[in-house]
């Protein structure tokens, strides 16, 4: 028996890890002086352009940054991290603001500050009071302006906790060892995947065979459970489709002067088109099946009531295009309700799925052929047995 569980949030290669800077590893003593190195050791990582040269600065002597990249042309980008882990109050934006002025004093080439925090700013507003959003975006904007009125252009760029989230998340060595290193957090590499995996497919011995591998329809129930970003593509498929087919069905409802009945039709349909062209991108988000079936229902019966309306109103001679556009409108809707009624679409919200059946029958060989497959595309998939 062989049981099949997503072990991995990614989409092509590169997961947003979720991390705790209130626990990031200290440096030089202190948690603050973690977040500065790791900011830095990034930074060293952005566009190493042929030519530049990346200076990190010491202790004590930033003169606003943290680190700089100086490129060819003579312009410079800096780094300033602001370890501001409870929160962004005026005072945080006096001690950006003194960061920033410094670091145009002492870089007349600076033309892009970074600013790195190890939150990500809230933007809940409350009557008068500005939210950190808020304050973050008058602060940026008021300080390209006051540059500018210098004759200086400099763009303030903002790291969150979610854009060094992304970066440590990424695919790569470089990023993954950092977030171990930092934060004690296993990233779950392509490189760990192919590892386990390798351990299996040597476990599995004769039993795996890649080039006796031989499609079945229980492929796509796999790729189900592991929300392979083709198949998920396919409901922004559906809903260009229907897009296409209830443009020209209200159009021959209009024509006929049904412009009640066009208008529900174009109501109906319309909620289903923009839910099925914003699939859930994380693993952990449920696709909405329950929602779109609902949908489905409901521009059904606009599109039913629609015939019957035609039928009565238009005459046997004029029915031919009403009835066409809205039985193609009508087919392309039902599409969407058939598939999302599938197995395998109903299986898109599961966290596991268990295979079973006699031994000798090819079941080791088709989970150690599709976790080939997911590493080759640049997914994660966790195999147990």
């Amino acid at each position: 028996m062989w049981k099949l569980g997503q072990r991995l949030k990614t989409r092509r290669g590169c997961v947003v890890l979720s991390l705790d800077f209130k626990h990031i590893r200290e440096h030089r003593g202190a948690q603050n002086g973690g977040f500065e190195e790791l900011c830095c050791q990034l930074a060293a990582l952005e566009d190493p352009a042929t030519g530049s040269r990346f200076v990190r600065k010491g202790p004590g002597a930033d003169q606003g940054l943290e680190c700089y990249r100086a490129y060819a042309d003579g312009h410079e980008v800096g780094w300033q991290a602001k370890y501001f882990i409870d929160g962004f109050d005026d005072g945080q934006v006096g001690s950006l603001a003194d960061s920033l002025k410094r670091a145009l004093s002492a870089h007349p080439q600076l033309t892009k500050f970074v600013v790195c925090l190890p939150i990500d700013l809230r933007d809940n507003r409350s009557g008068n009071k500005a939210s950190e959003v808020q304050r973050y975006e008058r602060w940026r904007k008021r300080s390209v302006e006051d540059a500018a009125a210098t004759g200086r252009t400099i763009e303030i760029e903002l790291w969150s906790a979610s854009s060094i989230g992304e970066r440590l998340g990424r695919d790569d060595p470089a990023y993954s060892g950092r977030a171990r290193y930092w934060f004690d957090t296993v990233r779950f590499s392509s490189a760990w995947f192919r590892d386990k995996l390798d351990v299996q497919r040597h476990n599995l011995g004769e039993r795996y065979c890649p080039e006796s591998h031989v499609e079945l329809p229980i492929q796509q129930a796999l790729q189900a459970v592991a929300r392979d970003p083709e198949l998920l593509a396919a409901s922004a498929t559906w809903a260009a489709e229907t897009t296409y087919k209830m443009d020209g069905a209200v159009s021959s409802l209009s024509r006929e002067k049904l412009l009640s009945a066009a208008d529900q039709v174009r109501q109906a349909c319309e909620p289903l088109v923009q839910s099925l062209v914003a699939p859930p991108a994380a693993l952990e988000t449920s696709v909405p099946l329950e929602s779109w079936a609902t949908l489905s229902a409901a521009a059904i019966a606009s599109i039913s009531e629609a015939l019957t309306e035609v039928e009565d109103k238009v005459p046997e001679k004029s029915r031919y295009l009403p009835r066409r556009d809205l039985f193609d409108l009508y087919s392309a809707v039902a599409r969407v309700r058939e598939e999302i009624a599938s197995v395998h679409w109903q299986l898109m919200n599961k966290r596991e799925l268990v295979i079973s059946g006699p031994g000798g029958i090819g079941k080791s060989h088709l989970i150690a052929d599709f976790g080939h497959k997911q590493l080759e595309a640049g997914l994660g998939i966790g195999l147990s047995c």
